[in-house]
Parts: C-alpha cells; structure tokens; sequence
C-alpha cells in the first residue's frame, strides 16, 4: 500500500557562499500518527521525525528541518542555523499579530454571539478554523449594527 504525501512545503536556504539548498519537506501517515520528511536535494539525503498526536514547533516541519542541517558539512550548518532563528521570529510576531487581531474582533463582537460561542462545543484547532471563526464574528458584529 503506497503512503500518500501530503502538506507539502519547500524551503530554500542561500548559503554564504552564494549556493543555495533545497529542502523539500512533506508530511506522511503512520500507524501510529504521523512523520515530517525532509529532502535536502543537494545532498539527496532524508530525514524523518515520527510524531503520535502534534508537533511543539514554531513552523512546520523546523524539527525535521533542524535535524537536517545537523546532516551538513560544517561550513553550512551555521548558515541554516541562523535561517532557523530567523524563521521562528519572523512566525513568533505574525502569530502574535494574529493574536491581536482575534482580540480585536472578539472584542467588537456582540455579547450574545459571545455567550452563543461560550455555550457551544467549538474547539480551534487551526489557523483556518481561527479565521473561520472570525468572520463569523465580524458577520455578527455588521449583523447586530444592521438591526
């Protein structure tokens, strides 16, 4: 039975010498959870980490990813490790602005949508689910100004 790949992201990382490395990572089904791959094409070498339930990362797939960059030679092992700390900042201060921006919106919702939300088993899960349900309040929120 052929395991399908899915979650796709390619990162490319320039090296200080002006060459630049492909990591192809994706994400794969096991019988206990899941497993993050990385390729790195210019040493065609894998790396896997498996999981059970979720990932405590700050991006996807920077646990496999790290592994990876211990694969390298030297000379572009610190390159990768300072890409590393600067992708988790950057993702660090667009979730916190997200953050903001659900409180904003919570904020301006209507308070019976609130106790509405409060009484109902919804769970978020995801970023998608997140902005799924901020446009429900910012309908409720025109709604509630309409009437």
């Amino acid at each position: 039975m052929a395991t399908k790949r899915y979650g796709q992201e390619n990162f490319y990382i320039e090296m200080p010498d002006g060459k630049t490395l492909a990591f192809y990572c994706w994400t794969t089904n096991t019988r206990n959870g899941f497993c993050h791959t990385v390729w790195c094409a210019d040493r065609d070498e894998t790396t896997k980490c498996s999981y059970w339930n979720r990932t405590w990362e700050c991006y996807t797939y920077q646990s496999a990813l790290q592994r990876a960059f211990e694969k390298l030679p030297v000379q572009y092992r610190e390159a990768c490790k300072l890409w590393d700390i600067a992708k988790e900042h950057n993702e660090s201060e667009e979730c916190e602005a997200f953050v903001k921006q659900f409180e904003k919106v919570y904020k301006q919702t209507p308070s019976e949508f609130k106790e509405k939300l409060a009484n109902s088993d919804i769970h978020l899960e995801t970023e998608e689910q997140a902005r799924g349900l901020m446009g429900l309040m910012r309908l409720a929120t025109v709604m509630s100004k309409g009437a």
